[in-house]
């Protein structure tokens, strides 16, 4: 459906972060609005690492990745 528009390494780099963000909004007391700031964002960035896909990276014209 959609083409590939990240590479492995940045796939890998945006899962990182995404667990890391989870994990600090579970783990520090926050207000409440910038837990769930911070859970959005977190699963945002964990499902565009697993589709391989960013709609806000193909608005901005990034090219699709090449297949091997």
């Amino acid at each position: 459906m959609f083409r590939r528009n990240l590479p492995a390494w940045e796939r890998l780099v945006r899962a990182a972060l995404a667990i890391g963000l989870l994990v600090v909004a579970f783990k520090v007391p926050m207000p409440t609005w910038a837990f769930w700031i911070a859970i959005a964002a977190g699963a945002g960035m964990l499902g565009t690492s697993a589709a391989s896909y960013c709609p806000a990276c193909a608005v901005a014209g990034r090219k699709p990745v090449a297949d091997r």
